[in-house]
């Protein structure tokens, strides 16, 4: 059933390179740790890990083997190679430094940050030296996020912005100095840049009043605690008082700051797509079930899991239509939306799916000696409850509905991606 891509020998060669090098600079202890599982149990010697293994792949230019070489720290990639990247890093189950740069930050830059700020922030990013965190969401502002309230009001005279509000579910894990304690080996763990945008304009309309801007976190002013999350881990709520942000890291002009975090929402919204044709959770369980049979061992369980493996392959058929059409710089309309509605509806029937297939062992978490998949199942189904990331169903229909005609004459045109 599955679409198996057709490639070269040479290519096959370096899919080779690319298995080696990772198994051999990723220890088996760091397979399916325990915060590889949930970043919820992720220990400071893990993310200090993940940071580091981070780094070596900016250094290869594995990040995002798409993005062109001049900001890529000159390394270049054919759409193939891209894809054999993607897949063979999917196949392992690492502990995750969480940054949100390398898929969110850069599209924005690439479509609206200056030269200038293209190579002050992109090679470092790309080379995995600089992890950002998105700075979008506000207690007040989700989905909506129009209705952002933080501000940034220009000061003349010492020529900064003042920054003030706060952000949230941005990034983590993370730790600080007060979080590591005194007698810690370890250095705090925090982003070097936020991502997101700001209130400039407040007597303008709505959509006119937003400016984006990439600012340092190290800034005096800046606080960031940690939100404990059902579905993986803890993330960030951070507070920003009176935090002075120089102009060269404002993205896109005055006023212009909706256009500038559109062109991440396309690619959260699922418009990127993804590579990795490989789905090894399912692969995984399938493993088992020829070996072992379904807990009841009957026909529904079957069936129940052939289900998920066609669902599976129409998730992977719409990412990869995605991935070709952001490697051929086709500008997506409502596929971006398409795709992250299906996965997100899809997800609401995985915790049944998976409890019907295996029986009660599928809620074992992974420090449970009765576990299956070391907690993999466990965590998919709690992870799968937060199906408002990224924005929610709802908004993701009336993103498809605006892009197709439906209620408009005019039908709205996506925005500008990378």
């Amino acid at each position: 059933m599955d679409f198996k891509l057709e490639y070269t020998p040479e290519q096959e060669e370096f899919r080779r390179e690319v298995r080696t090098w990772l198994e051999e600079n990723i220890p088996p202890e760091m397979i399916e740790s325990p915060g590889a599982m949930d970043n919820r149990n992720i220990t400071p010697k893990e993310l200090a890990w993940a940071r580091e293994f981070w780094l070596k792949l900016g250094e290869k230019g594995w990040l995002d083997a798409l993005v062109p070489p001049e900001y890529n720290n000159g390394h270049e990639f054919t759409v193939e190679e891209a894809i054999i990247i993607d897949e063979e890093r999917r196949d392992f189950n690492i502990p995750s430094p969480m940054d949100l740069g390398v898929a969110l930050g850069v599209p924005a830059l690439l479509v609206y940050g200056s030269e200038e700020q293209k190579l002050r922030f992109l090679p470092d990013m790309l080379a995995g030296k600089a992890i950002t965190w998105q700075l979008f969401t506000e207690p007040g502002a989700g989905t909506d996020l129009a209705s952002v309230t933080s501000t940034a009001v220009w000061n003349e005279e010492e020529q900064v912005w003042i920054v003030n509000g706060s952000k949230q579910f941005g990034g983590g894990p993370f730790f600080t100095a007060d979080m590591l304690g005194p007698d810690s080996p370890y250095e705090p763990m925090m982003p070097d840049y936020g991502y997101g945008p700001f209130v400039t304009e407040p007597d303008a309309p709505r959509h006119q009043n937003l400016t984006g801007f990439m600012i340092p976190m190290n800034l005096p002013g800046i606080t960031p605690n940690a939100l404990h999350m059902l579905a993986g881990g803890w993330r960030d709520i951070t507070f920003f008082q009176d935090v002075r942000v120089p102009d060269i890291y404002r993205v896109g002009e005055r006023g212009q700051g909706w256009r500038v975090i559109n062109a991440t929402l396309e690619r959260e919204h699922g418009g990127g797509g993804s590579a990795a044709v490989r789905m090894p959770l399912r692969d995984d369980l399938m493993d088992i079930f020829r070996e072992e049979g379904t807990v009841r061992d009957d026909a529904e369980a079957a069936d129940m899991l052939m289900d998920w493996e066609i669902i599976e392959q129409i998730k992977r058929l719409f990412n990869t239509r995605n991935y070709w059409m952001r490697s051929e710089h086709i500008r997506w309309a409502w596929e971006g939306s398409q795709n992250a509605e299906f996965a997100k509806s899809e997800r609401y029937g995985q915790q049944d799916r998976l409890l019907d297939i295996v029986g009660p062992r599928a809620l074992l978490d992974v420090w449970d000696p009765l576990t299956i998949l070391n907690g993999r199942l466990e965590a998919a189904q709690r992870n799968a409850q937060g199906t408002h990331a990224g924005g929610t169903i709802e908004a993701q229909k009336i993103v498809m509905g605006r892009r197709i005609g439906i209620g408009r004459h005019v039908r709205s045109q996506a925005h500008a991606v990378a």
